[in-house]
């Protein structure tokens, strides 16, 4: 778009509105209260963000209101979700880039969540590097944190771009990634300070723990001899717990407090290769384009850290080939065995058939615990 000089009252060039723009059409998404999908506004795209641009710089821009749809919850009930209009989503984008520079400065450098150049993997991998240094980790978990933050607060600290003071002792270590929290603490009583200090803060923003899911977990390890009975917690998809590893220099195995994928993360994957249609009528290459944009990222998060636990998840993609193959093939409805030894022949006449199989996820039938399989139809 035209850059134009004008001396509006609130200095928004036409650029960044269509950038935002261009964001919100690759994120997609459904359309708002007004019921304008990204391909209705797209329709007199040049009229509405011209209309947003001059509303924007002008102060006359007020935005509408949310619709409110309800999403089933991984824990039981629903979890309620505001879809802004396009118009709107573009808008925010906008307000975000103008003042994330200002803002970003007063963030703690232990907060990674919503941050350019900072990554939910960094986070577990600083985490990790804490739980080999101190004994005790303070798992929070933040109680409706999204449904329940007060707005009036947050716009108050956003009008004095939060120049407030972390809430955190200054010694106490931590990292945050929207309301997921751990503190790393050197004992257990200090932990239980730390949470007693964080519940009366919490309470003067009007949020409080969710004292059933916050705990104090012992990051036991070969030092660490303490009998405990919590000695795991789980953070951004992971779970940290003690895992078996080998020192590279003498070979001697020994037990470190390590992360890995967690088993709600496990589930997800699991939920979402039953859900893929393998029909009877695709073949190999139209299988390997489904699964192998979700397996690029699954093996990109997943697999920065303890990798060999996410690979016997990923078994799990032979076995969906192996039920299409049932599905495909009449000599296959009466033995699962055969069809178990038709995949390892493909695999060993092809090995960079499916991307899953270039990173190691091999089917062997005879390390595989076997799967009940529903009737072909």
């Amino acid at each position: 778009m035209k850059q134009e000089q004008s001396n509006k009252p609130f200095s928004i060039t036409k650029h960044s509105v269509y950038d935002a723009w261009k964001e919100v059409r690759e994120n997609k998404g459904s359309a708002g209260i007004d019921a304008v999908s990204i391909k209705d506004y797209e329709q007199e795209l040049g009229k509405n963000l011209y209309k947003l641009w001059n509303r924007m710089s002008s102060g006359t821009y007020f935005p509408q209101p949310v619709k409110l749809v309800e999403i089933p919850k991984a824990s039981g009930g629903k979890r309620p979700l505001g879809i802004p209009t396009v118009n709107d989503r573009i808008a925010q984008r906008v307000v975000v880039w103008y003042i994330h520079e200002r803002l970003d400065k007063e963030f703690h450098t232990d907060s990674y969540a919503y941050r350019s150049r900072r990554s939910a993997t960094e986070a577990i991998s600083t985490a990790r590097r804490r739980c080999w240094k101190y004994d005790w980790v303070l798992d929070m978990d933040i109680s409706k944190f999204f449904d329940t933050i007060d707005h009036d607060l947050l716009m108050r600290a956003v009008k004095c771009h939060v120049s407030e003071k972390q809430i955190h002792y200054p010694q106490i270590p931590f990292e945050r990634y929207a309301d997921d929290t751990i503190c790393h603490c050197r004992t257990e009583e200090e932990a239980e300070k730390m949470k007693a200090v964080i519940m009366h803060r919490l309470s003067a923003c009007k949020l409080k723990l969710n004292e059933e899911k916050t705990q104090t977990v012992y990051c036991k390890d070969s030092r660490r001899k303490k009998k405990q009975e919590n000695v795991s917690f789980d953070f951004l998809g992971y779970t940290f717990r003690p895992r078996k590893a080998q020192n590279s220099k003498t070979g001697e195995y020994f037990t470190s407090f390590l992360p890995g994928i967690s088993q709600k993360s496990k589930n997800h994957i699991h939920d979402t290769i039953r859900s893929w249609k393998l029909t009877r009528k695709k073949n190999f290459i139209e299988m390997d384009i489904q699964m192998s944009a979700s397996v690029r990222g699954w093996m990109n998060y997943y697999g920065k850290f303890y990798p060999s636990s996410l690979k016997p998840t990923l078994q799990v993609l032979n076995h969906a080939i192996v039920r299409w193959a049932i599905r495909r093939y009449k000599r296959f409805k009466v033995s699962y065995k055969r069809a178990w030894h038709w995949l390892i022949r493909r695999y060993k006449e092809n090995p960079k058939l499916f991307y899953h199989w270039c990173c190691g996820i091999i089917p062997s039938y005879f390390k595989l615990k076997p799967v009940k399989i529903r009737r072909a139809g």
